[in-house]
């Protein structure tokens, strides 16, 4: 039997339809229509066939972001050039992205010929056909449906081939999501296969990726294993890096990944975890042909700031295993809050020690001979003693003791005697350069 396309026509119940017509009118089915119409038929198509059909779709609008944003060299155009080899659920949220009512029909509207060419294959009765006609009547427009939850609701009516998930083996799936999906887009992609991705690792699984890594290194003994999983969160992951162990709490991209292969029912039975990183490593070839376009490939040298292309990452409540975490912050902060408040009050408690003033004696106007000698001393007695007597107090105060006036009259009287003798000193000396003492 030829293959039908739009200008085709065909008999449904000794009645003739144009395909073009025919088509039209079942994009208006609901989702809920759609799949109950394959479930009560008993039909289910394979995954290929509605992903060729989004990509047939997508391929000019696609054509267009690339080549307009090939100078700009941004994320979105690069992960674009990954579009031939895009999954299910990249091309389903792709499809949302470009919010267009005319490409959603275009979408619906191929979808059913490429249906009714795999009903005629499968040999689906003249009356199932006509059941669904009359339904179609019933519906003169649209749905209102977002087209993402349009075709996440037919998720049930599309089979994966064996070892398959969203359309991609294992191999093909690891790269592609990598390389080309955001870690919001690829955890919805785990919903859809009722794989709920957490967004951080349980303190003990922390301790079982960290165990495993030492085992592959050499023996562990029991006492360093549960020395280990005693560590709290914060230590553990020191620990890790210490020993160049790749473990944290927060789940990477390619870890991610894993997890969705490891749990989800398409892949989990034959699932192995790869030998080393380098099957996400994977590039394209040097150019992706999308008609006339060609997009050169851009390397991509470090993680960039993730953008969501359809929807933005839902606001993380914090579970259970990050309360430790905040916990063992606070009492760290408590430790450092104590520390501080011990060196105020330390600080607070040293007294500053006043600044003592010179003493400045004028001995400009000194004449320093014999006949001047009493007026000298009775200058210098004039400023000394004052001085002399600041000194004193300073001493008496810092010694704790009051002063008295027997302090004072020996201050004085020590300050005489050794004048005097200062006095004669220097009189005998006159004297004796003067070729004698008297």
């Amino acid at each position: 039997m030829n293959k039908l396309n739009t200008e085709s026509t065909i008999v449904i119940n000794n009645q003739s339809y144009v395909m073009k017509d025919l088509v039209s009118k079942l994009a208006n089915l609901p989702s809920s229509e759609f799949s109950n119409f394959l479930k009560n038929i008993g039909l289910t198509v394979p995954k290929k066939l509605k992903m060729a059909v989004l990509k047939r779709i997508l391929k000019e609008p696609v054509s267009k972001t690339i080549e307009e944003r090939a100078k700009l060299a941004d994320e979105l155009g690069y992960r674009l050039s990954w579009f031939s080899r895009f999954s299910e659920y990249q091309l389903e949220n792709l499809l949302k992205f470009y919010k267009s009512v005319s490409l959603n029909k275009a979408y619906l509207e191929t979808l059913w010929l490429e249906l009714f060419n795999y009903m005629m294959e499968k040999k689906v009765s003249d009356v199932d056909l006509h059941k669904l006609v009359l339904l179609s009547n019933n519906y003169k427009s649209l749905s209102d449906e977002d087209i993402l939850s349009y075709n996440l609701a037919l998720k049930d009516s599309f089979y994966d081939e064996k070892n398959e998930i969203d359309g991609l083996s294992p191999d093909e799936f690891r790269p592609v999501l990598y390389k080309s999906s955001t870690l919001v887009e690829i955890r919805e992609l785990g919903l859809k296969y009722d794989v709920n991705v957490p967004k951080r690792l349980k303190k003990e699984q922390l301790a079982d990726i960290i165990i495993a890594e030492l085992k592959e290194r050499g023996p562990v003994s029991e006492e360093k294993e549960a020395e280990i999983r005693k560590m709290s969160i914060v230590i553990m992951q020191r620990f890790a890096k210490d020993n160049d162990i790749k473990a944290s709490i927060e789940l990477k991209k390619d870890e991610v990944i894993e997890y969705i292969l490891a749990n989800a029912s398409q892949t989990k039975e034959m699932y192995f975890l790869p030998s080393d990183s380098t099957v996400y490593m994977q590039e394209l070839e040097p150019e992706v042909v999308l008609d006339s376009v060609i997009v050169e490939e851009e390397p991509v040298v470090e993680e960039v700031v993730e953008e969501p292309v359809v929807v933005e990452e839902p606001v993380e409540e914090f579970e259970d295993d990050y309360t430790e975490v905040l916990e063992e912050i606070k009492f760290l902060r408590k430790l450092l809050s104590d520390h501080v408040e011990v060196c105020d009050a330390f600080n607070e408690v040293v007294e500053e020690v006043p600044s003592k003033e010179p003493i400045f004696v004028n001995t400009a106007g000194f004449y320093s001979d014999k006949k001047h000698a009493k007026k000298d001393y009775q200058d210098f007695m004039a400023t000394v003693p004052k001085a002399e007597e600041a000194v004193s107090n300073d001493q008496a105060d810092v010694q704790g003791k009051p002063r008295t006036e027997a302090d004072d009259i020996f201050v004085a009287v020590s300050w005489v005697i050794a004048i005097i003798l200062l006095g004669v000193v220097i009189f005998l000396l006159i004297n004796y350069l003067r070729g004698g003492v008297f």
